[in-house]
């Protein structure tokens, strides 16, 4: 997603990395170091772009001023559906991994079944194929 969209939007990243950023889904760092919280793999593809994009832009404008948000718009015209939703569901993600880290499930395989705009859920399956669905 990132080497795409950032072709798009004529910038290059100095590198990607993928860690724990805490309550951050993202973050452009020194040198246009892009990061990643590892978390965003359990959001819906839709929303995964936005994080991209929003990180992206951030290599143009470091600060969210109007016309850092422009520049979101001009690539991803419903970015405030998106962005919205992130508000509004992220901590439902959050909660939803702090719970399995507290049950501590053996989980063998996560299912992702998004379609591009489409905000399904995702299902956990745990080693004894128990399904564990996370809603967003």
């Amino acid at each position: 997603k990132v080497q795409g969209l950032a072709a798009r939007m004529g910038v290059e990243p100095a590198g990607v990395k993928i860690q724990d950023l805490g309550y951050r889904w993202g973050s452009c760092g020194k040198g246009n170091r892009l990061y990643f919280n590892w978390k965003t793999i359990l959001l819906p593809r839709a929303i995964v772009e936005y994080v991209v994009v929003h990180e992206l832009t951030h290599l143009h404008e470091p600060h969210h001023t109007p016309q850092f948000w422009k520049k979101v718009e001009r690539v991803m015209p419903d970015y405030e559906r998106r962005k919205d939703w992130l508000a509004k569901n992220g901590i439902e993600v959050e909660g939803a991994v702090k719970s399995l880290i507290w049950a501590k499930p053996k989980v063998s395989h996560l299912v992702f079944d998004f379609s591009a705009c489409a905000f399904e859920p995702i299902i956990l399956r745990t080693r004894n194929c128990a399904a564990l669905p996370l809603v967003l």
